[in-house]
């Protein structure tokens, strides 16, 4: 099914070929960088159910600034 990129939905998903550890170090220093609609569904993403308890302890392990490290855990709130 052909969708819009900024189309969003419960049907709707992503699968990725990663560690969760990985997506951080991958997105680095962006997250800093992101704003209007971008920062809105990163911020939709990090608030779903159950991501905050992967995320939160591949963050403790992943190589990244510490600005950005804060920034993914307020995110994770």
């Amino acid at each position: 099914e052909m969708r819009a990129p900024s189309d969003f939905g419960d049907r709707l998903g992503v699968r990725l070929a990663t560690s969760p550890r990985e997506l951080i170090e991958r997105l680095g220093v962006e997250v800093l960088t992101l704003a209007g609609e971008d920062r809105e569904l990163w911020l939709r993403f990090c608030r779903k159910a159950g991501h905050a308890a992967v995320l939160l302890p591949a963050l403790a392990d992943a190589r990244v600034p510490p600005a950005v490290r804060m920034r993914w855990r307020e995110a994770l709130r």
